[in-house]
Order: structure tokens, then sequence, then C-alpha cells
């Protein structure tokens, strides 16, 4: 393979570690899930347009997480806070329960520098 295909590849294999747990984290945010594609989207647009040489996957997924942490609340600015129904939020729940919509409920209600932890500790 060529330069330019192991850096495809290595692409590739960044988005695939890392979209699912960015687009959860970004839909917690925004609570519309096409926003949150568009954040993802948005993220990888770019670390595309510089990328990064990470020390480790652990720095990786660090940098991923700041960047989407920061397009999200540039989303919310822009657009200002959606009152958008969870249904979108509860079917990318890691567990599904009876409690799981009312739990999410409420991580939702806390402050801002509150939910954002929970939310980077359990999603």
């Amino acid at each position: 393979m060529s330069i330019i295909g192991n850096k495809k590849a290595d692409i590739a294999a960044i988005y695939e570690r890392n979209a699912d747990m960015l687009f959860r984290l970004a839909l917690s945010y925004l609570q519309c899930s096409a926003d949150a594609q568009d954040a993802v989207q948005d993220v990888f647009a770019a670390y595309l347009k510089n990328p990064k040489n990470f020390s480790d996957t652990d720095h990786e997924k660090a940098w991923f997480i700041r960047v989407t942490q920061n397009k999200a609340l540039d989303f919310l600015k822009r657009k200002g806070r959606k009152n958008i129904s969870l249904d979108d939020i509860e079917n990318f729940t890691y567990e599904k329960n009876d409690n799981s919509a009312d739990i999410l409920r409420e991580i939702l209600a806390l402050p801002e520098k509150y939910k954002s932890s929970v939310i980077l500790y359990y999603y």
C-alpha cells in the first residue's frame, strides 16, 4: 500500500474507534440526531484539515472528546437550546431498562458543569 493508502486506512480506523462514542456525546448535548451527526462530521473535518499525531489511543480519544464538546457547545450557541423529545438519546444508551429514560431526563436536568461530567463518565 502507498503512503496515501495507509493514511486513508488510519483515518478509517480512527473513525471506526471514535464515531459512535462521539455521536452519543454530541447527542447528549444537542438532543437532536441530525445536529449530533453534523457536529461529529465537523469534528472529523477539523481532524482532516489539521491531522494530529497522538501519542496513544487515550490521547486520541481525549482530543476527539474535547473537540466534540466544543463543536456541540458551538451548535447550542448558534441555535439556542432546543426542547426535543429524548427518544433519540434513549436509542443510544448502553443498557436499556425501565429506568433509563427517567435517569437520562434527570441527568439532562443537571446544571451544565455537572451534566458534562456525568455524561462523559457514563456515556
